[in-house]
């Protein structure tokens, strides 16, 4: 069933209310130039049309997008995708999953990487993107000086890193990752690297509303419109598979 849910507060785009986010360039999740702006935002969009709203992109370095999306005097409701850990769920009123991300390790292919407790990547330099949160477990051991971390600006600055070797494991999005070295810049270095079989988790992808009661109506949408992890997943795949078949 489609219904529309018209707030007061909501900004008056003719029919649709409009809700106003901020989001990063994260192929094939989001992207300015991709169909869609990225399977991630183009489920979003659906989501909010199926009730009624309409979505507007705010084009923002993550660190801004973050601060920005999350601010109280913020004219922005939101930002995206963000993932569900203690520090985003004190942040900010999180959604509805708009995508499913498998998060795990990218490693030199001739390196294997032996690891199954979080306390085992001790031994090893580990990359990191500068304002990504990752997984509770992941966050803690770094906070508590158990594991090695080397911050990068990006994701593909730490597949970089990783093929110069200095450093020996970054942490990535599998999808994320599959895009990047698809790219020509990094296309005839594919084969050196390798995602690790052990994941740190698939994690919903989600939007993080700034807190306050004005926007529940849109967090009440979300819901009743979610979609099953399974259909997420089968939705990335058509839009991977499509993607591939244009690039």
């Amino acid at each position: 069933m489609i219904f529309a849910l018209t707030p007061a507060w909501a900004a008056d785009v003719g029919p649709h209310p409009l809700v106003r986010l901020a989001v990063s360039e994260w192929p094939p999740f989001t992207g300015e130039h991709l169909p869609g702006n990225g399977i991630g935002t183009d489920t979003l969009r659906q989501m909010l049309g199926r009730a009624g709203y309409q979505l507007e992109l705010v084009w923002l370095p993550w660190t801004r997008a973050v601060r920005d999306g999350s601010g109280m005097d913020s004219k922005l409701d939101g930002y995206f995708p963000e993932y569900t850990t203690a520090d985003t769920r004190r942040r900010c009123q999180l959604s509805a999953p708009i995508g499913m991300s498998v998060l795990g390790l990218a490693h030199q292919a001739a390196q294997p990487v032996n690891w199954t407790h979080m306390a085992d990547l001790g031994r090893y330099r580990v990359g990191v993107v500068n304002g990504y949160v990752n997984t509770d477990a992941f966050d803690a051991a770094v906070s508590a000086g158990i594991l090695r971390v080397d911050g990068a600006s990006s994701d593909e600055s730490n597949l970089r890193k990783l093929l110069r070797e200095r450093i020996d494991v970054a942490v990535i999005d599998r999808e994320v990752m599959g895009y990047l070295l698809a790219e020509p810049a990094l296309r005839n270095q594919a084969g050196q690297l390798a995602f690790h079989p052990h994941w740190l988790g698939e994690l919903p992808l989600r939007v993080c509303f700034r807190h306050g009661a004005r926007l529940q109506p849109i967090l009440a949408a979300m819901q009743a419109h979610r979609l099953p992890a399974a259909q997420l997943r089968a939705g990335q795949r058509d839009y991977l598979r499509q993607l591939a078949e244009q690039r």
